[in-house]
C-alpha cells in the first residue's frame, strides 16, 4: 500500500471446521475442483479431502481448510493430494498485528458484528510509506485481494529473483 492507500479487510474469524456440510455440498467442491476441470480431469467427488491444517499462514494461530484431491491423471502421469485451495481462519488480534507489522500500516477502525447471524470482523487499515513490498509479507489470499483492489499497485508488480517485489511503483498507466 502507498502512503494515505485506505483498503477495508474482511478477516474470517469464523472457526475452522473440516466437517462443515457445506464443504461437500455439490456445487462448493465443484468450485474448489475448477483448477483441475480446466485440465480436462473428471469430477469424482468421492476424491475431494478437506483437511483441517495449522501453520499455513504467516499469521499465528491460524487454523485452515485445506482442499485436495486424493489423485489424478494429468498429461498422462498420475498426481496425489492435489493442493486445490485453502481458506484461512484467523484469530482477530493475531491478524491486525502480522498486517501492521509486515504490510507497515496502521489499524483506523476495527469492526465486529453479526450478520445475518454470521459473526463478521473487518480492519480499515490505512498505508504508510513503504520502500520495499515483498511477496512473501502476507498470504497469498490477502495479497491477491489487496493487490486486485486496485487501490494499492494497480498491478503486480514484477518478481525479483529471490522472491522479492520490485522496489520501484508500478505506475497503471505504464501497463496499458
Amino acid at each position: 500500500m502507498l502512503d494515505g492507500d485506505v483498503v477495508l479487510v474482511e478477516v474470517n474469524t469464523a472457526g475452522a471446521n473440516a466437517e462443515d456440510p457445506l464443504l461437500r455440498e455439490r456445487v462448493n467442491m465443484e468450485h474448489d475442483f475448477t483448477p483441475l476441470a480446466s485440465l480436462n480431469v473428471p469430477f469424482e467427488a468421492t476424491k475431494m479431502k478437506y483437511v483441517l491444517a495449522q501453520n499455513e499462514s504467516i499469521v499465528g494461530g491460524t487454523e485452515s481448510i485445506l482442499t485436495q484431491y486424493t489423485d489424478a491423471t494429468i498429461e498422462g502421469q498420475n498426481v496425489t493430494n492435489i493442493k486445490l485451495s485453502i481458506v484461512h481462519h484467523y484469530k482477530l488480534d493475531a491478524f491486525q498485528k502480522t498486517m501492521e507489522d509486515n504490510l507497515n500500516v496502521k489499524t483506523l477502525l476495527r469492526v465486529s458484528m453479526f450478520f445475518r447471524s454470521v459473526a463478521v470482523d473487518a480492519l480499515l487499515i490505512e498505508g504508510k510509506k513503504v520502500e520495499v513490498l515483498r511477496a512473501d509479507a502476507v498470504d497469498a489470499s490477502v495479497a491477491h485481494g489487496v493487490i486486485n483492489s486496485g487501490w494499492s499497485w494497480g498491478a503486480v508488480p514484477p518478481a525479483l529473483p529471490d522472491g522479492g517485489w520490485d522496489k520501484r511503483r508500478i505506475d497503471p498507466q505504464e501497463l496499458r
